[in-house]
This record gives C-alpha cells, sequence and structure tokens, in this order.
C-alpha cells in the first residue's frame, strides 16, 4: 500500500540569530550564525512564495530577534503577498510605534510577544537587559491595532510563583491567548538545568494555579501549556496542548523529564549568560529609554 504525507501547514522561518537579550535559558546554538550568513530578502521572499505553492498556510518569523532584521517589514509584506499568515515571535525589541505600524500595514497578522516574567527585577534579571518595561509598551500601543495577540510566558524555577500575575497582565492586555511555555532544555538552558529546573513541590503548586486560571479566564483568553514537566498520564508519557493560529488545537505527546528533587533557589549570579552579540543594523534610538 502506498503511504502519502500531507504538506506541511506552517513554515517556521529562522531570520536571524542576532538578539538584544541575553536570556540564560536561551536555546539558540552556542556558535551564532553571523548576520553575513542570514538569507536575503530576495531568497526569503522565493521561499515565502514556494511554500505557499506547496500549501503552507503560516508563516512563523522567528529567531533570535526577528526585529533585528532591517528589512522586517518587507519580509512581513512579501509573505502576506504569498497568501501566508503571518506570525511575528518577538521580544518587542527593538520596536517603536512607527516601526509597529508599518508591520501591521504591511499585513502582519499575528504577534507573539514573549515575556521573562511578570515582575520588572527578575525579568531583566533572567533576559540579562532592561527590557521588560519595553515590553509593556508594546502591550500599550498593541491596544490600537487590530492584530491578534499572544503571551509567551517562559516558565522556570525562578518566576513559577508569578503565575498568577502573569494572568493578570495578559487579562489587562488585549490578549487572546496566553501560552506558559517551560524551559526547553538544549542550547543555554541545557548550560544552565540545574539551576532552572524547578522542585516536584513548584510543580505541584503551579499546576493548581494553571487549573484555577484557565477556569477563570474561560470563554475570555485560551491557554496552552507546552513543556510542562506535570503529572503523568502513564509511566512515559504526558500531554501537552498547542495551538498555532489558524489552525485548531491539537495534542502532541512527550516524554517527562524525571530527576526533579528539591534544590535550593540559585544565586542567578552563577547562571552562563549568553555572550554580547553583535547588533549591527538595530537602531539603538528604540532603545535609549531601557
Amino acid at each position: 500500500m502506498t503511504s502519502t504525507i500531507s504538506n506541511p501547514l506552517a513554515l517556521i522561518a529562522e531570520l536571524t540569530h542576532r538578539c538584544p537579550l541575553h536570556c540564560v535559558y536561551c536555546s539558540n546554538p552556542l556558535e551564532l550564525q553571523s548576520r553575513s550568513n542570514e538569507l536575503s530578502t530576495e531568497i526569503w521572499s522565493r521561499v515565502f512564495r514556494e511554500a505557499a505553492e506547496f500549501g503552507v498556510l503560516q508563516a512563523d518569523f522567528t529567531g533570535g530577534e526577528p526585529l533585528a532584521r532591517p528589512d522586517i517589514v518587507d519580509l512581513v509584506r512579501a509573505a502576506r503577498a504569498a497568501g501566508l499568515y503571518v506570525n511575528l515571535i518577538t521580544s518587542g525589541l527593538p520596536l517603536d510605534e512607527t516601526k509597529l505600524a508599518a508591520l501591521v500595514e504591511a499585513g502582519l497578522d499575528h504577534i507573539q510577544l514573549s515575556f521573562q516574567g511578570a515582575r520588572e527585577d527578575t525579568a531583566n534579571e533572567i533576559s540579562g537587559t532592561k527590557s521588560h518595561g519595553q515590553k509593556l509598551r508594546v502591550l500599550a500601543w498593541l491596544k490600537q491595532h487590530r492584530v491578534a495577540l499572544t503571551l509567551n510566558f517562559v516558565i522556570h524555577r525562578r518566576n513559577l510563583d508569578q503565575l498568577t500575575e502573569m494572568a493578570a497582565l495578559a487579562d489587562s492586555s488585549s490578549a487572546t491567548r496566553i501560552e506558559f511555555a517551560h524551559v526547553q532544555y538544549y542550547g543555554w538552558a541545557f548550560a544552565n538545568r540545574e539551576n532552572l529546573l524547578p522542585t516536584r513541590e513548584q510543580l505541584d503548586q503551579s499546576m493548581a494555579v494553571i487549573k484555577r486560571e484557565q477556569q477563570r479566564l474561560e470563554g475570555q483568553v485560551s491557554q496552552a501549556v507546552h513543556g510542562w514537566l506535570g503529572p503523568q498520564t502513564d509511566a512515559h508519557h504526558s500531554q501537552r496542548r498547542g495551538a498555532s493560529l489558524p489552525r485548531s488545537k491539537s495534542d502532541t505527546s512527550f516524554v517527562v523529564r524525571k530527576c526533579l528533587r528539591p534544590q535550593s533557589s540559585p544565586d542567578l549570579g552563577t547562571l552562563r549568560r549568553v555572550p554580547e552579540i553583535p547588533r549591527r543594523g538595530l537602531d539603538a534610538g528604540t532603545l535609549q529609554n531601557l
């Protein structure tokens, strides 16, 4: 019998490794590609057209930080012209109101805005830069535009006690979806795993909070839990739910990590940080207020 493979529905476009943040759990490879090795605007535009012809429906712009590309507006316009639903996965840096308006005008459909926590001190410490205030400004600007918004909170030992505050932050914004995404243990996160893995007690408490917030926000904001180190449904696997606009939710199995033993809170000074990444092409003027 001949088996058929269906066409992919989404294209994950890793536009750059450049990023103004230095998160201790960064999933970028330890050896980053330089700007000179990035694909050009013309090549990406061709890729979008070919992907659409193949049946792809959605383009997810990621990095690094896709806003580091000076041609980001042109890339959004090219993907939209190819008939793709365009999703920008971003930290919100570097961005100002003018650039945001230009992105929406070019056809941007959806923004996934990442947060390192709900509290400024913890978020700035984890990201290695004063970024939290900028993210809050981006949330305020987004209320003026007709663009879908997902808030993505990266979860680990240092911020699991902020889940209620995270949900409240999303509730006060124009977001229609919240993601609580546990740190993925590769790249810098693997190097720092001993200081990022939560304890079993933290996991049990956090799952109760997630359930309560899901009930409170039901019908208002959809929630997704990714890569969660929660209770197992059998001896080897658990379930996570995910959604990728414009598709519906789907279930995917993943192996639950064990070896979760109580550990004292670390001094973040022991964490290995992402080294300084050249920011050629970034508009430093958008960062001057950070």
